[in-house]
């Protein structure tokens, strides 16, 4: 999930593993999973750590897993849906960096 956190009086989004609820800090180092719903065209999507964190999620949610995708991919695929432009990304990372968020 993502959440906000105020550091030193600005926001600074995160994302935060949907099974253990720690900071994801490396994001080579997670993965999201597809669970089914009622609906046969919607998947719910849940983000975690790779290894124990989605391993148990897949346990957990047995016939209702429909598979999953390494975090990378999965963000590559919403900037895409979503018409975002590699030059709009490359000037917030460079914003980021300049402000350390």
């Amino acid at each position: 999930m993502f959440k906000v956190k105020n550091q030193d009086g600005r926001n600074a989004p995160l994302l935060i593993c949907d099974i253990c609820g720690q900071c994801i800090e490396d994001g080579a180092l997670a993965g999201v999973i597809y669970e089914k719903t009622g609906n046969p065209l919607w998947s719910d999507v849940h983000v975690g750590h790779k290894g124990q964190c989605l391993d148990s999620l897949e346990h957990r949610l047995g016939d209702k897993y429909d598979g999953w995708e390494e975090l990378y991919r999965f963000l590559s695929f919403i900037t895409h849906n979503v018409q975002l432009k590699g030059e709009d990304i490359d000037e917030a990372l460079e914003m980021n960096r300049q402000t350390g968020l």
